[in-house]
């Protein structure tokens, strides 16, 4: 099943096209690899899929809907887009992972303080990290403690930029299984530059000159 379908979509920035004419489909149970050079648009292209930019021509739909006609609250429910360098909103750890279930597009009740421990030991933190002071945390722990803060709201699809850019190579080769541990999407795409991720990718794609093209990916 197609979940995001992208018609002859175009993207301009500044009158330079990043994207030109482009139609692709990005299906359920899939995981896709985006690489490419600095500056070519990868996080433009991302933020398309929950409208955080909109193309400057042809069309997206999302479940075979139309994406410009979603519900932008449910949309950003089910499409959790994490940024190469998270924001962390509270004090403590603790906090910050139960952060937007205080927000009123969730109306889920927020979890406890054992599913909280379990995700952050998947991520390869301590249990006390749950206390510990956001302030005082590296960039790879910032990272992973909010992606742990995406998964634990069960998003349908989730979208990564660059997200082991502060990991080291240990946790970059088991990341992916590390997400599905917690929570596994039924589509996630992602940007990178490290081989190795984006050999775990079903499929790869490799935006350069305005075109989004196949890679293979290594045996």
């Amino acid at each position: 099943m197609s979940l995001f379908r992208f018609q002859d979509v175009s993207i301009i920035i500044n009158q330079q096209a990043i994207l030109e004419e482009t139609t692709m489909q990005f299906r359920e149970n899939e995981i896709v690899g985006i690489s490419g050079p600095s500056g070519t648009g990868k996080t433009t292209f991302l933020k398309i899929f929950n409208r955080l930019w909109e193309p400057s021509s042809g069309r997206v739909y999302y479940q075979d809907q139309l994406l410009e006609n979603y519900d932008h609250t449910c949309l950003r429910r089910e499409v959790i887009l994490l940024f190469q360098e998270p924001l962390l909103f509270g004090p403590r750890v603790r906090d910050d992972l139960l952060y937007p279930f205080t927000l009123p597009r969730f109306q889920e009740k927020p979890p406890p303080d054992k599913t909280l421990i379990q995700a952050l030991e998947i991520m390869e933190l301590a249990p006390s990290f749950i206390d510990k002071n956001s302030s005082e945390l590296s960039g790879g722990e910032k990272q992973r403690i909010a992606l742990a803060r995406s998964l634990l709201l069960q998003p349908r699809v989730l979208l990564l930029d660059e997200p082991t850019s502060a990991l080291d190579q240990e946790l970059t080769s088991s990341l992916l299984d590390r997400i599905k541990a917690i929570h596994n999407p039924s589509l996630m795409i992602f940007i990178s530059h490290d081989p190795e991720l984006l050999n775990q990718a079903d499929v790869h794609y490799h935006l350069e000159n305005r075109r989004l093209q196949k890679r293979r990916l290594l045996s």
